[in-house]
């Protein structure tokens, strides 16, 4: 098997590729890495953070299955960023687009 040399266009906010320059454009329109969408993902009020969870079910081997695991962190909004926003009681909310409380990533 060969691979096969194509041209494809790449949207200027991520590392994905179209075969058609449309498609590109058009992704980049709903892209949450794309800073004119005003997204969670670009702005300075997201602080990705770590938190262990402490898994009271070890089979009698303290912290052997305890694990860190990674989130963002709306400081405006003060709750977690995730898709299941609706599972534990508002604690969190969904990644925004055109939020107006975001600031570029570059603003000190």
């Amino acid at each position: 098997m060969m691979a096969e040399l194509i041209k494809a266009y790449k949207p200027i906010c991520c590392n994905k590729a179209y075969m058609t320059k449309a498609s590109a454009l058009r992704h980049e329109k709903k892209c949450p890495k794309n800073p004119e969408n005003c997204a969670c993902k670009t702005c300075s009020h997201r602080i990705e953070t770590t938190e262990t969870y402490y898994n009271p079910y070890h089979n009698g081997d303290c912290g052997s299955t305890d694990y860190d695991y990674k989130y963002w962190w709306c400081e405006i909004h003060e709750k977690k960023i995730d898709v299941y926003s609706n599972s534990n009681g508002g604690a969190t909310i969904l990644p925004k687009m055109n939020c107006e409380h975001w600031e570029s990533e570059d603003t000190e």
